[in-house]
């Protein structure tokens, strides 16, 4: 069984990289789901395994964002993914 402390300094690590790769931190990201102004709709282009919708919101600090998302259970897991032009 993995000691807690290696699992949170991997998802710490994970974090870190998600940010430097995307710009966007989880945090913020999930400032989103709180924008009251945001929109939902479904992602019909990622959803083979699973459900997956687009969020369209602005963070706290004003960014524009686009986040995909999936509902687990009682779970929502974001998923970080690069745009090309």
């Amino acid at each position: 069984m993995e000691d807690s402390n290696c699992i949170l300094n991997g998802m710490k690590q994970k974090q870190l990289l998600i940010k430097k790769k995307h710009g966007v931190s989880f945090i913020e990201a999930s400032e989103v789901f709180n924008d009251d102004f945001s929109s939902c709709v479904h992602d019909p282009d990622h959803s083979y395994e699973e459900e997956r919708y687009l969020l369209f919101g602005i963070s706290l600090k004003g960014s524009y964002l686009v986040v995909s998302f999936a509902e687990r259970a009682d779970v929502i897991r974001i998923h970080f993914s690069t745009t090309h032009d």
